[in-house]
């Protein structure tokens, strides 16, 4: 098992695969590197015992998109070390901002 684990550790951690996997998947991929095999219903099991995959393995791949609101960006921008994180024009909105992460997420 543990050189299972350390192949998991240098897959996932070292070759930078957790900047773009979902934790849903991060949680099937260390559960099955920590006990080597395990059954549909096994891996539904533990992922219900997780907060973002409560549904097991029926629950959504991704976790929600961020939504902000027009002061949390306000904020963003005043806290961004005078360098405004929109450069192009007018201060986005909370609306335009999560329709675009939406509409990012769905591509």
């Amino acid at each position: 098992m543990r050189d299972t684990w350390t192949l998991f550790t240098l897959v996932y951690v070292q070759s930078g695969w957790q900047r773009f996997l979902p934790s849903s998947s991060i949680a099937v991929l260390s559960y099955l590197a920590t006990e080597g095999a395990a059954s549909p219903t096994e891996i539904d099991e533990e992922l219900r015992g997780n907060v973002d995959t409560a549904e097991g393995l029926t629950s959504d791949v991704w976790e929600p998109p961020l939504e902000f609101t027009d002061e949390e960006l306000r904020r963003l921008d005043e806290n961004s070390e005078g360098i405004p994180l929109v450069s192009d024009g007018p201060r986005r909105s909370a609306e335009v901002v999560n329709a675009q992460a939406q509409a990012t997420r769905i591509e």
